[in-house]
C-alpha cells in the first residue's frame, strides 16, 4: 500500500484545515483499498501516519506511530495485558500529561500552552516548535503532533459540532 504525504500549509483556521485534509482524501480512488498518509515526519525520531478507511467510514482516519506501543504496561478490565497498540487515544495522551505535570510543573505549563496553541490552530508546524523535554513518556514534539492530527480527526468526525473543544477539556490544567 503506497504512502502519500499530507500537509497543512499557510495561516489557517479550523475550517481551512478541514478543507485541506478533505481535499487530500477526495483524490483517493473509490474502492482502491487502504490509504496511508505520512502526516508528520521525524518528530523526536518518530513518524505519525494516518490510515484510511476506518470502520466508521467517511473522512475518518486512524492516527498511528508505528514504532511505539501505547498499550505498554496497560491492562484490560479482566486483568490481562493489552495487546500492542500503535494508535494512541486521548486517554493515553492525558495520562502521559499527568505524569509530565508531576515531574516538572514549570515545564508542563509551557507544554500546556503549546498544546492550547495547537488546538487553536496557531501552531501547525510542530517540528519547528521548541518544546520542553521530560525524562519519561511521549516526547513533547510528538505529543503536539498527535494532538494536532487527533483533533483534526475530531473536527472531521463531528463536523457540525464543536469537535476538538469537547476533547480538549480533558487536558490536565497546569
Amino acid at each position: 500500500m503506497p504512502t502519500k504525504r499530507i500537509t497543512i500549509t499557510g495561516t489557517v483556521t479550523r475550517s481551512d484545515v478541514r478543507e485541506q485534509v478533505i481535499n487530500c482524501f477526495i483524490s483517493e480512488i473509490a474502492n482502491s483499498g487502504k490509504h496511508v498518509y505520512n502526516a508528520e515526519i521525524g518528530l523526536s525520531a518518530h513518524n505519525i501516519t494516518l490510515h484510511r478507511p476506518t470502520r466508521v467510514g467517511g473522512f475518518d482516519y486512524t492516527v498511528r506511530v508505528l514504532n511505539l506501543n501505547f498499550a505498554q504496561g496497560k491492562f484490560k478490565p479482566d486483568g490481562k495485558k493489552q495487546n500492542k497498540r500503535t494508535n494512541p487515544t486521548f486517554k493515553d495522551l492525558f495520562d502521559d500529561l499527568e505524569i509530565k505535570k508531576s515531574e516538572d510543573p514549570v515545564k508542563y505549563n509551557i507544554l500546556y500552552q503549546l498544546i492550547v496553541d495547537v488546538c487553536d490552530c496557531k501552531i501547525l508546524d510542530v517540528n519547528s516548535v521548541s518544546a520542553p523535554i521530560f525524562s519519561s513518556g511521549i516526547p513533547s514534539n510528538l505529543m503536539l503532533g498527535l494532538f494536532k492530527w487527533l483533533l483534526i480527526c475530531e473536527d472531521l468526525r463531528y463536523w457540525l459540532k464543536k469537535g476538538r473543544y469537547f476533547t480538549i477539556r480533558g487536558i490536565p490544567k497546569p
